[in-house]
């Protein structure tokens, strides 16, 4: 009869010790993780009442975050362990020598009642006290099974913090991200205000429009030339283009080959493209170059204006 007992009650300590175990399996947040501990001290361990606490960002302070069997408005708020509070499960009917913290009231019959560390590579990241107001021990295998809950939450938890930082760090690369992306933004809206003011066009009359250039010239500059003209071009019906070079300090093969490509392309467009204000370094590169021209040039806008196409 006693053999049968010893293996039926060895049978119950098995199935709560699996219970508890998979406390830190498919935990989803934090307060899931509460009610299940709650559910496995009050109901499998026969505590009346559980507290649970959790560090915040000050290493010493505990916060009661959940409870059971008490209202958590009800309890102290926070708790500062000892170093003893801190690495122990206390016992507070067997460890006489370290004095349990006591999260109620006087008001409250406790009997019996004990403190688990929450704690993982020495690094303390809660506390849980359980009491009892009926029975008046905590057996050796109420113990063993209290660690084991306690080493099951601290390892979820612990999971948990990982993840909420990770959550945090993910938010704060988001918004990075976001303030770099809207700063190029301001960058490509100042560059295109900047590429307006250096680079206008001035409608002359119904047909003609003016592009006065100013300053170096790359081959990036002259695409955008090439570009806004045609655009131009074809917005305001254009039928004769001056580019005004006379600001430009000097041009090299490729910025040639770009302006011969956008006068073909105007061409089609059904436009003339004149090039004035030539000075003599911008001739001598252009005769130099080997590029062959086909542009209708003028030495100055006055002369560009009497032309006749």
């Amino acid at each position: 009869m006693t053999d049968s007992r010893t293996l039926a009650e060895r049978e119950q300590e098995l199935a709560l010790l699996y219970e508890i175990t998979a406390i830190s399996k498919h935990i989803a947040n934090e307060q899931q993780l509460f009610d299940l501990t709650l559910d496995k001290a009050s109901r499998l361990l026969n505590s009346e009442i559980v507290v649970i606490y959790v560090r915040t960002g000050a290493e010493d302070e505990l916060v009661a975050r959940a409870a059971r069997g008490v209202r958590l408005s009800k309890v102290a708020a926070t708790l500062r362990l000892t170093t003893a509070q801190r690495h122990l499960l206390v016992d507070a009917q067997q460890d006489a020598g370290v004095i349990l913290p006591q999260p109620l009231g006087a008001k409250y019959p406790v009997r019996v009642a004990m403190g688990i560390p929450l704690q993982r590579e020495q690094v303390l990241l809660g506390w849980i006290y359980v009491a009892r107001v009926r029975q008046t021990v905590f057996t050796p295998q109420e113990h063993a099974l209290y660690l084991v809950l306690g080493e099951q939450v601290a390892r979820a938890l612990e999971m948990l913090l990982a993840w909420e930082q990770q959550r945090q760090q993910q938010a704060q690369l988001s918004q990075l991200l976001a303030e770099m992306q809207a700063a190029n933004q301001r960058q490509a809206t100042l560059l295109a205000t900047i590429n307006e003011l250096a680079m206008p066009i001035l409608s002359l009359d119904q047909r003609t429009l003016l592009i006065p250039l100013i300053g170096m010239i790359d081959h990036e500059r002259a695409t955008l030339i090439q570009e806004r003209m045609l655009a131009a071009i074809s917005t305001r019906r254009a039928r004769r283009v001056i580019l005004d070079i006379s600001g430009v300090v000097t041009v090299d093969e490729v910025v040639l080959m770009a302006l011969l490509n956008a006068t073909r392309a105007a061409e089609l467009l059904g436009a003339t493209v004149i090039l004035c204000g030539i000075g003599p370094e911008i001739a001598q590169a252009m005769v130099s170059s080997g590029v062959p021209l086909a542009l209708k040039t003028t030495h100055d806008l006055r002369a560009a204006l009497g032309l006749r196409v």
